[in-house]
């Protein structure tokens, strides 16, 4: 229950914190224009969280050591889809660069045992 909570709470404070940045930089901002900015806001929170429980599960799963900064590990994930999707292969095949992302991201470029 406490995590369910402890996610709502920041989707709300992650909308609530949208809301303030429209009205600061328009304080007659449409509700439109909020909800939209919200909205934007929203969906990306929720994105956030699925994320960190997909990257909670792989530490439980053995996929990431136990001491895994997972804040750290999510933020080179989305560094390493930046970097697929505009980085000079981008061309590739999609599967590929995801087969080549995932990889990386769990073994990185060091020799390994396997």
């Amino acid at each position: 229950m406490n995590k369910l909570r402890s996610d709502t709470e920041r989707t709300v404070r992650t909308i609530l914190e949208a809301a303030e940045r429209v009205l600061s930089r328009n304080p007659a901002a449409s509700m439109e224009q909020i909800a939209e900015a919200t909205e934007v806001a929203r969906v990306y929170a929720v994105a956030r969280e699925r994320c960190d429980e997909m990257f909670r599960r792989a530490r439980d799963a053995g996929l990431l050591r136990a001491d895994a900064d997972l804040d750290w590990t999510r933020r080179v994930y989305y560094a390493l889809i930046h970097e697929a999707a505009t980085g000079p292969d981008e061309g590739q095949d999609a599967d590929a660069l995801a087969t080549r992302l995932v990889d990386t991201l769990l073994h990185g470029f060091g020799e390994h045992n396997r």
